[in-house]
């Protein structure tokens, strides 16, 4: 048995198979959407079987742990570490244990052409780019789950932050329990296609050169984070034009990884030892302790995460919460798909990008000022 018998609208993209494969009988390649699939050359497959072992997609993974979740609010006792982050800033916190061990982070960051692309810090400095959130897939390096194997059995401390997917395809790669590794799931509503963040950050930099992305701005509060773009001569845009484009499309639903729609990890069993997220509705919940920056979804879901989050809870602001509490749609259900997306994608294609944009996500001043009309007399 391989990989091929996957359905590829079921396929993460965490290319966990291609790294476990020893003959290199799978490579990757890009749908016509632009995500990332894996490609299995028959004539070197030895059905050694090793790669469905690892797809987190074709393997499902039973907890016999009876260890009781523990759920929290929290936020960093640090306000510039709550500044920058998206949330409450733990994610910050967690690092800085595993750095002061000797460890090491592998984390999602912009390069320099602002794709999203794990990588691994060994200094605070490193973990400070990983802040933010990232509205599209990442990208994950070839030798990555090869480099954070060597690194456990050199006892050496990892912390892997991801999507829920790619946490568990890392510990589906490993196939051992190690006592040095610290995985953290994000709540994750979805992820978008590659290509179609890659058109969108040419279509920005038609007339200026960009100089930082930030998906969730918090310059006016948590409560009203906006997607901002600074460019190479000084100017900015927040929150409109091209700085709410990549916004509208993420959320429309029409650019969404096909497993995102049936999404097995939207509930509270996670595949994380730790697993952070914005606390949604905290302001209703335990008003009082409703920070402006921000607040974070903290679950423990292991005795591992538990005694992590031991070692950080000296470092935060925490209030114990509940499933009930913390309820919201990405931990309820997976995204639904737009009745659009075939239309987009019959389109996208033949289509250039600005026209695209007016007919899909009401691109430019006059259709964003007549919908937002709209929505004021609703």
């Amino acid at each position: 048995m391989s990989i091929s018998r996957l359905d590829p609208s079921k396929c993460y993209g965490c290319t966990a198979c291609v790294e476990i494969c020893a003959h290199g009988a799978i490579h990757t390649s890009h749908d016509e959407e632009g995500f990332v699939r894996p490609m299995l050359e028959a004539e070197k497959c030895v059905e050694c079987g090793l790669c469905e072992t690892v797809c987190p997609a074709l393997t499902t993974h039973q907890d016999a742990s009876t260890f009781t979740q523990r759920i929290y609010a929290a936020y960093s006792n640090q306000p510039e570490v709550v500044s920058r982050s998206t949330s409450g800033g733990v994610f910050y916190h967690l690092a800085e244990m595993v750095i002061s061990r000797g460890g090491v982070v592998y984390g999602a960051v912009y390069d320099n052409d602002f794709h999203v692309t794990h990588t691994c810090a060994t200094t605070m400095d490193g973990v400070k780019a990983m802040h933010g959130a990232k509205y599209v897939q990442s990208h994950l390096p070839a030798g990555m789950y090869h480099d954070i194997r060597n690194r456990l059995r050199a006892g050496q401390w990892v912390l892997f932050s991801g999507t829920p997917c790619q946490a568990d395809a890392v510990r589906s790669y490993l196939r051992k329990d190690n006592e040095h590794l610290l995985l953290c799931d994000l709540v994750c509503r979805s992820v978008s296609s590659p290509m179609v963040y890659n058109d969108y950050l040419q279509f920005a930099q038609r007339k200026k050169t960009l100089k930082s992305v930030n998906m969730r701005w918090k310059g006016e509060g948590w409560g009203n984070t906006k997607f901002h773009l600074s460019f190479a001569d000084g100017s900015s845009q927040t929150g409109k034009g091209d700085a709410q484009l990549w916004h509208d499309i993420h959320f429309s639903g029409l650019v969404t990884r096909p497993c995102c729609h049936q999404c097995p990890y939207t509930s509270m069993h996670r595949p994380g030892d730790i697993t952070l997220g914005d606390f949604w509705g905290v302001s209703k919940s335990h008003a009082a302790f409703y920070h402006p920056q921000g607040v974070s979804l903290l679950m423990v879901n292991t005795p591992r995460g538990a005694a992590a989050f031991e070692k950080i809870a000296p470092s935060l602001h925490l209030l114990p919460s509940s499933a009930e509490a913390c309820s919201q749609p990405a931990l309820r259900k997976s995204v639904s798909p737009n009745p659009r997306r075939a239309s987009f994608w019959r389109d996208y294609p033949v289509t250039p990008f600005m026209r695209m944009a007016k007919k899909y996500f009401r691109y430019g001043w006059l259709r964003q000022t007549v919908h937002r009309l709209r929505r004021t007399l609703r």
